[in-house]
């Protein structure tokens, strides 16, 4: 069981690291004339609904490689009983997140709806059966 806590930990802070990676690099595709101030959502809110399609590329992307990332790493380590458990458990931790965001901070509908049910247990059982391929990779070699 511990084994399983530290794995669940490190998959945490991988996928919060590319998380928070991506965020940053979205950054730049962020237009100038838009000031976001998280003290007054209601000024920006119109603003927002207004971006292109690519301004929210980065922070799906960030959403969803995260989890990815975090739920692999996570079942990479853990005992192969526990394997489900870590990567499920990283797309609980990374969807509170998302639910967290989307209730508030205003974003266009279709984005909420496609980060909600795209970006977290469907991304976790992805990076569930990446590890379970590296894993037997690992073994036959």
């Amino acid at each position: 069981m511990k084994r399983l806590a530290l794995w669940v930990v490190l998959g945490w802070l991988v996928g919060a690291l590319i998380n928070m990676g991506i965020v940053a690099l979205a950054g730049e595709w962020m237009p100038p004339e838009i000031v976001m101030t998280p003290e007054d959502p209601r000024a920006w809110a119109g603003q927002l609904a207004s971006l292109p399609v690519t301004f929210w590329l980065g922070p799906f992307l960030a959403h969803a490689l995260g989890t990815l990332a975090g739920a692999a790493v996570a079942a990479l380590g853990s005992p192969p009983e526990h394997r489900r458990t870590a990567a499920m458990i990283m797309g609980f931790l990374f969807a509170v997140g998302g639910f967290t965001m989307a209730w508030m901070m205003p974003a266009p509908l279709w984005l909420e709806a496609a980060d909600l049910l795209l970006a977290y247990f469907p991304m976790a059982w992805i990076g569930l059966r990446l590890a379970t391929r590296v894993r037997a990779a690992h073994a036959s070699s």
